[in-house]
């Protein structure tokens, strides 16, 4: 006969942890709200005594562990936004920390010497251009000045001093910012790929066995894409890596340009230039041998838009007034731009290109506002920090613009504001602006003036005229139209972070015309609109680049090979010279 199962004194304490699993689950589900689950068959707690005690101690975790998660995902939330908030204010910290320096190149003991200045024009860097360099050239990134040494040294320097990255660097390319950098590191036949960080001082391990040369940043400094090796014969992958992690993105595909977090991927294959976008990619140029040096690209500042064309410097340029010779390191763009006997084609949000006519070409010249950079180890491709490369499209919408802009052979506009534009075409100047409800205005305002300069303010309320006898004429958005100067022979204006301002190179009326020899008076406008002589400087040659400058002007004494000025606030500071050059 078996024994009753109250006499065996082990049996309550013989719990199987399944039931367990399964009695809480269903409890938790179908009576966690009833008042009834805490009914209690009298004859049932030998048996269940232990399970529902454990059961209810569990309830009661539950609700202990489900409070501690929402607390810990709300500190969570909020570490996560105080990241995304505190980034950027710690990089624009940074940034705001360290004074503006100047990137020129100079004549000096016959040779073309490269110097940093200050906001003081005191040299804090100097070398000889072109001797002993290696291929990758320097880079002026913000306040930020990176460059490497012969002996293959990357160094940054600012306004508080110079201080080395590491050594045996063959290639950099720094952020947008210019607050970090990523460089390759040759050694032991083996390429590594590594990111710097200004504001830590600490350098990150991407990947080894990259391919040099080969890699590009997103302008958001979010994305980097490049190369890298496998252990097949002519076979590499592309990745792109963000924030520690690294994705495969592609094989044997050049990497050229990303948009803002990878969603337009720029890549050469197979002899053509490629964008891809939500992985259906089109074709945009042939690229001959895949080498990026036959391309001409020019990105706005999220790289959704793109003109290109194929890379090659014209046998015949503009005259000087529509292209001058502007900041050398972008020399190559403007002189290469000159649309004679080229195509320009245009691509935007990941389609396919459309031709451009020539006075669509976007044109570096006249945005210089905007600021720029280069964003390729290889200098034929910028970005432009300008919203879109065709605000001149607006008004080629109108049929009235368009021909007028048709039948002009020599052209040049101001700068875009509010739907207004100035335009030079064939010596006379228009005011153009677009309305969408009514007929476009276009308005003849130079008179009888031939003119060969067209220079605009920033916000389209005036504009500078300079005729082909050297007078000066200043016309405002009222209609007024008046004399300045005389004896001019360029307008240089400046956009300096912010702050615009205009130069005048004027062929000095007191003494013999030195124009032949680039030998001037300089002039500057003030505040007040009025115009004066800049003191000590009757008798003067600019050294950078004329036109539309990202600089301070810099000049030197005619009667005085070796002594320069750079110009700040209507004044000519010396350029002060280290006893020593040797650092």
């Amino acid at each position: 006969m078996e024994k009753p199962y109250c006499d065996e004194p082990e049996n309550p304490i013989k719990i199987e942890i399944p039931e367990l699993v399964v009695e809480w689950q269903e409890s938790e589900i179908t009576y966690e709200s009833n008042t009834l689950d805490l009914y209690v068959d009298p004859e049932q707690i030998p048996n269940n005594f232990i399970p529902l005690v454990k059961f209810y101690k569990w309830k009661k975790d539950g609700v202990h562990i489900t409070i501690i998660g929402i607390i810990l995902s709300i500190f969570l939330m909020l570490g996560f936004l105080w990241y995304d908030i505190y980034e950027p204010l710690k990089s624009k910290s940074v940034l705001n920390s360290l004074e503006n320096i100047y990137s020129y190149r100079i004549k000096k003991d016959n040779n073309s010497v490269c110097i940093i200045l200050d906001e003081d024009a005191n040299v804090l860097y100097e070398k000889i251009a072109n001797e002993n360099s290696t291929y990758q050239d320097d880079i002026l990134s913000q306040k930020i000045y990176w460059y490497l040494t012969e002996n293959n040294k990357l160094f940054y320097l600012t306004s508080k001093g110079s201080q080395m990255v590491t050594d045996n660097v063959i290639e950099f390319l720094p952020s947008s910012d210019g607050l970090k950098v990523y460089y390759i590191v040759n050694q032991d036949d083996s390429s590594s790929l590594y990111e710097y960080k200004l504001e830590s001082g600490t350098s990150i391990l991407i990947d080894n066995n990259v391919v040099e040369r080969d890699f590009c940043i997103s302008p958001d400094s979010k994305v980097l894409a490049y190369q890298r090796k496998t252990t097949e014969d002519n076979v590499t992958e592309t990745y792109f890596y963000s924030q520690g992690k690294k994705q495969l993105k592609a094989t044997n595909v050049i990497p050229v340009a990303l948009s803002n977090e990878g969603a337009l991927f720029y890549y050469v294959q197979n002899e053509n230039l490629f964008v891809q976008s939500d992985g259906v990619e089109n074709q945009l140029i042939k690229v001959p041998n895949n080498d990026l040096s036959n391309l001409e690209l020019f990105f706005n500042q999220n790289h959704t838009e793109l003109q290109y064309t194929e890379y090659q410097y014209p046998n015949n340029i503009y005259p000087n007034y529509i292209y001058p010779n502007y900041k050398y390191l972008i020399n190559k763009f403007l002189a290469a731009q000159s649309p004679l006997n080229r195509d320009w084609y245009i691509s935007t949000n990941g389609k396919t290109g459309v031709k451009l006519k020539e006075y669509e070409i976007f044109d570096i010249s006249l945005y210089l506002k905007y600021g720029g950079y280069i964003n390729h180890w290889y200098n034929h491709t910028y970005t432009s920090n300008i919203t879109h490369l065709t605000e001149i499209l607006t008004f080629t919408k109108s049929l009235k613009c368009r021909e007028l802009l048709d039948t002009t052979l020599y052209y040049s506009y101001g700068l875009i504001s509010d739907n207004k534009l100035f335009c030079l075409a064939d010596g006379s100047v228009y005011f153009m602006e677009y309305q969408a409800d009514n007929p476009d205005k276009i308005i003849k305002i130079s008179e009888d003036l031939c003119v060969k300069q067209l220079v605009t303010s920033v916000d389209n309320s005036f504009c500078y005229m300079l005729t082909v006898e050297g007078n000066l004429y200043q016309y405002d958005l009222n209609g007024n139209l008046k004399w300045r100067l005389d004896h001019v022979a360029e307008i240089i204006q400046i956009y300096l972070r912010g702050k615009e301002e205009f130069c005048f190179a004027r062929i000095n009326p007191q003494g013999p015309d030195l124009s032949s020899v680039s030998i001037y008076q300089l002039c500057y406008r003030k505040d007040d609109n009025t115009i004066v002589n800049v003191e000590g400087a009757g008798y003067i040659k600019i050294e950078n680049s004329q036109g539309r400058l990202q600089d301070r002007l810099l000049y030197r004494d005619a009667m005085d090979d070796n002594q320069y000025y750079m110009l700040k606030n209507g004044k000519g500071i010396k350029v002060n010279f280290p006893l020593s050059s040797e650092n």
